[in-house]
Parts: C-alpha cells; structure tokens; sequence
C-alpha cells in the first residue's frame, strides 16, 4: 500500500512513525505510531539510556533493536511488534558486553541489522569497546534474540562511530 514504516531517535526516546512515500520519494502523512521511552530508573541494562534504533520486518513482526544503557554499562536490546507497530513487546537486552578480556567487555552499542530471508539469518554490525579503544563488530542470528559473535579478539577495526548498513 505504499506505507513506509520508519525508526526515529529522539531525546530519550525512540519514535516508531508511518506514512506514505511519494513519487519524488518523500514520505507523506508521517504520524507516530509508537514511542520506546526511556525506563524510569532501574537497574535494567536499558534504564537510563535508549537510542540508535534499527528496524528490520521479518514474516510480518517488526523488530526494532536499539542501544540500552545504563550507570554501568550498555548494550543492545530488542522491541516486537506483530501489528504494524501499534504496540511493542520489550524483548530486553539481546547482545550484551562480551565476556571478560574480549575486545567489547566494556560495552555493546549502535546496532546495525539486515534480515536476509534467503539464508534464514540476521546480520548485525555493531560498535563495542573494552573501555580503551572502540572497534566495530559483526554477528549473526537465525532469530534475532540468540547471536553468535564472528569476529577474532582484535574486533573487526578501530575507531568506528554508529555502523549502518543499507540493503
């Protein structure tokens, strides 16, 4: 029908949105259909921090994963919808710091997700860091919720801010 559906940040909030793209390719009748707040307080990995959204469709569910965070740490966390963006079920955090003297034992941020349906997997890029040196890292997942992390120790390069990924 010609809706697009579109993942805003806002000052602490992420604003889910729909409307109509136009011949001249820009979306007409934008209205916000949802709004992820920050949580009040709490010692949830997302409770003072969300930000960085990416939403992907898969099967008719859209799935809004977004960076969390909070006095100690961040990570990145999933949001579900299976009516359009109505209403969202908070999945909580889906990939968190790596463990222990990894290159993202610090902090896991800015996700960057694609759903190939062909190959059944999700792909997501991410920053991480071990508290020095920021790095950019890849993982995947048939279900969006359970990732396996794909690179060495040394992450994947250095210095890069807010990965995206265009299909």
């Amino acid at each position: 029908d010609g809706t697009t559906v579109a993942a805003l940040e806002t000052s602490g909030a992420i604003v889910v949105a729909s409307g109509v793209l136009d011949d001249q390719g820009t979306v007409q009748g934008l209205a916000a259909l949802a709004t992820a707040a920050v949580p009040a307080g709490g010692t949830e990995f997302d409770a003072d921090v969300v930000a960085s959204p990416a939403l992907v469709e898969r099967d008719g569910v859209l799935m809004l994963f977004y960076e969390g965070a909070n006095a100690d740490t961040r990570g990145i966390g999933l949001l579900t919808s299976d009516d359009g963006g109505a209403t969202w079920a908070r999945e909580g955090a889906v990939l968190t710091r790596g463990a222990p003297g990894t290159w993202d034992d610090a902090w896991v941020a800015d996700p960057s997700v694609v759903w190939d349906a062909d190959a059944g997997v999700f792909h997501l890029w991410y920053r991480g860091s071990d508290g020095d040196v920021t790095r950019f890292g890849y993982a995947s997942s048939a279900d969006g919720r359970t990732w396996t992390r794909h690179v060495d120790d040394e992450g994947v390069t250095r210095s890069i801010w807010n990965p995206a990924v265009f299909t």
